[in-house]
C-alpha cells in the first residue's frame, strides 16, 4: 500500500514533457532546464525594477547600514559606504546574469559550462545549503514582523505565556509568528517565476509607503536627525586607519549580504525581453533605490538614537 501511495505521488509531482514542443524530460533536460522560448520573456524594466525593488525595500537592506553606526561610523560616512557597495552589487549582478540575457537559460545549466554535468551538482548543492539559510533569516524577520501585526490588533498577543526555555532566543509568541509566516509563504512556491510581476509592484509600493511613513514619524518626534547624522560615537578621530577599514568592512558586508543571491541571478534574467530591460531595472533599483532605502534607514535610526539615546538595530 505504502508503494503504491508513493508511486502515486510521484506521478502527480513529476514534470511531463510536451511532445508537440519535443520538450525531453530526464536528469539532464526539462522545460525548466532548456532556454527559454519568446513565449515566456516577458519582463519588461519595469517588472525587473520591481524585482530589485522589492530584494530593497526590505527589513534586511534596511537594517544592514544602521550596523554600521553601532560600529561608530556617522550616518554620512555609512552612506558612502553604501552608495559604494550597492554600485559594485549592481554590477556583478549584470555580470553573472548576462548568461540568462545571452542565452536564456537559469543556473543550474550555466553551473555547466565550467563545472560539467556532474560536476555542476556541487555549486547547486552549496546553492541550496544557502538557501536553507537565507529562508531561514527572512521568515524570521517576516515572523516578528506578522507578531507586531497581531499585537496591534490584539494586544493580549504579545502577554501570551512563554512556554519555551530561557535558554532559547525567542519567546513563544514570537515563534507563533514565524510558523505563521512560514505557512502563508509556502503558497507562492506553487507560482512561476514569470507570474510574479504583480506582487513584485504590489509589495514594493506598500513597503516603500511604510518606510517613507517610520521616517516621517522619527523625525516629527525628534525635531531633526540629532548628531549621530554627522559625527560617529566610538572611533577616535585621529585613528583614520581604522575608520577606512571599517568602511572596507561595511562595503564587504553589503556585498556578503547579496552575493548568495545574485549567483544565480540567471534564473530571473532569461525572462527578459532584452538584455537592456535587466540592465535598466536593475540600475535604477537595485543601486538608486537601494541606497535610498538604506538612507530612509539610517535617517530614522539616527532620529530614534536622539529619541531612545542609543542605537537600535537588529
Amino acid at each position: 500500500m505504502g508503494s503504491v501511495r508513493l508511486r502515486s505521488l510521484k506521478e502527480k509531482i513529476q514534470l511531463r514533457g510536451d511532445e508537440d514542443e519535443h520538450e525531453q524530460v530526464d536528469s539532464w533536460s526539462n522545460r525548466d532546464l532548456i532556454p527559454l522560448p519568446p513565449s515566456r520573456r516577458t519582463w519588461g524594466w519595469f517588472h525587473y525594477f520591481g524585482y530589485w525593488t522589492l530584494n530593497s525595500l526590505n527589513i534586511s537592506n534596511w537594517q544592514t547600514p544602521n550596523t554600521f553606526l553601532s560600529y561608530g561610523l556617522s550616518a554620512g560616512q555609512s552612506m558612502m559606504v553604501i552608495v559604494v557597495g550597492k554600485l559594485l552589487v549592481t554590477f556583478f549582478s549584470t555580470l553573472i546574469a548576462w548568461c540568462g540575457l545571452r542565452w536564456h537559460i537559469g543556473f543550474t545549466v550555466q553551473n555547466r559550462f565550467t563545472w560539467g554535468l556532474r560536476g555542476s551538482y556541487i555549486p547547486l548543492l552549496q546553492r541550496v545549503l544557502l538557501n536553507f539559510i537565507w529562508c531561514a533569516i527572512q521568515c524570521w524577520n517576516g515572523g516578528r514582523l506578522v507578531a507586531v501585526c497581531i499585537t496591534a490588533i490584539w494586544p493580549s498577543f504579545a502577554k501570551m505565556h512563554n512556554t519555551l526555555p530561557s535558554s532559547m532566543p525567542t519567546t513563544t509568541y514570537q515563534f507563533v509568528g514565524f510558523v505563521l509566516f512560514w505557512i502563508f509563504s509556502v503558497p507562492f512556491l506553487f507560482v512561476r517565476p514569470e507570474k510574479f510581476r504583480l506582487p513584485f509592484l504590489v509589495t514594493s509600493i506598500y513597503c516603500g509607503v511604510g518606510m517613507l511613513c517610520m521616517m516621517i514619524w522619527s523625525l516629527s518626534v525628534a525635531k531633526g536627525v540629532g548628531p549621530l547624522w554627522t559625527t560617529g560615537q566610538n572611533i577616535p578621530e585621529t585613528s583614520s586607519w581604522n575608520l577606512h577599514w571599517l568602511e572596507m568592512k561595511g562595503i564587504n558586508q553589503i556585498i556578503g549580504g547579496i552575493a548568495a543571491g545574485i549567483t544565480n541571478g540567471s534564473d530571473f534574467s532569461r525572462y527578459a525581453r532584452s538584455p537592456k530591460n535587466y540592465v535598466l531595472g536593475t540600475v535604477l533599483s537595485a543601486w538608486i533605490t537601494g541606497v535610498l532605502v538604506s538612507l530612509v534607514g539610517l535617517v530614522v535610526t539616527a532620529a530614534c538614537q536622539k529619541i531612545y539615546g542609543e542605537v537600535y538595530w537588529n
